[in-house]
């Protein structure tokens, strides 16, 4: 017997020769800067962006206001942000629209920076580089595993 309780849209469960065996999506990191590598579908997969955001002690950053860092205002701080949705402007340009009102994540030309945009407006009020070296401080969280053969077709 299993408990059906534990099971959901998330973790199904089947039965196999007998054995209930259960499933899980599986989601790895990647580098931002696979995005650029990423066809539409694939970046419509991205559920979550993990950044590292260095702040610079501006006591008045926006964007440590809006991501409430409370009253933090240097050294390197660690995000994460859910995605609402994504827009590939150009092949080497990818925007993710975060569910933090107003914040969007923009990888372009091998960088990524954290916009804080004017809800009115949509200018950008604020910008700020984020680290894109490595898993450890930058990542997109994606089903899947293709890891090498994205961050091959971005770096191309």
């Amino acid at each position: 017997d299993y408990d059906k309780e534990e099971t959901g849209p998330n973790l199904p469960a089947m039965q196999m020769n007998g054995n209930i065996v259960g499933t899980r999506e599986a989601i790895v990191k990647l580098n931002l800067l696979a995005a650029i590598g990423m066809e539409m579908l694939r970046l419509q997969q991205v559920k979550s962006l993990a950044v590292s955001i260095t702040l610079t002690g501006n006591a008045t950053s926006l964007i440590a206001a809006a991501i409430t860092l409370g009253t933090r205002t240097m050294g390197l701080v660690k995000a994460t942000f859910g995605v609402a949705r994504v827009t590939k402007i150009t092949e080497t340009m990818v925007v993710f629209h975060t569910l933090e009102p107003n914040l969007a994540i923009m990888i372009n030309e091998r960088k990524a920076t954290l916009k804080l945009m004017d809800p009115a407006t949509g200018a950008v009020l604020e910008s700020t580089f984020l680290c894109s070296s490595s898993v450890d401080c930058g990542a997109l969280h994606v089903k899947g595993s293709e890891e090498e053969e994205l961050v091959e077709k971005a770096e191309v």
